[in-house]
Formats: structure tokens, sequence, C-alpha cells
């Protein structure tokens, strides 16, 4: 995958969270988190930017940094 910039679909990210998609969410999270550990999970924060938004929603990034001027706020905490 070297510099390859990967997209994953919602399915995806729905099934590492579907503890009860059996193994489609082992699958699904080992995915993930290669990719993340990779770097390429900062592909949100690209889309976000070129949107202009100034906030993500998330609860899977950390609550209340900010990166390239885009704050992340986890609404369950």
């Amino acid at each position: 995958m070297n510099g390859d910039k990967i997209f994953v679909d919602t399915n995806v990210l729905v099934y590492g969270h579907d503890v009860d998609s059996g193994p489609k969410n082992q699958i699904a999270r080992r995915v993930l988190l290669d990719l993340w550990q990779q770097k390429k999970g900062v592909l949100i924060i690209s889309a976000a930017s070129q949107a202009a938004a100034t906030k993500i929603l998330t609860e899977d990034l950390q609550s209340g940094l900010t990166i390239e001027g885009i704050l992340l706020e986890n609404p369950f905490i």
C-alpha cells in the first residue's frame, strides 16, 4: 500500500463497530487498525478540511484535539 490513499466504504466502518457481525467484525477491525497504523486514517481530516468544516463529531479520535484547524469532538462524553 506504499503511498496509496485508501478510501473505506461506510459498510466496513459499520462492521468494524458491530460486534454482532461475526467474522466481518474482526476483518473490518483488522483492516481499519492496519490503515490507522500506516497513517492512512487521516483521510477524514482531509475531507473535512476540503469541505471547510470546523468540527468533526467522532468517538474514534481524541476529543478536544484540533488538527488543521478542525476540532475533534466526541458527542458521547
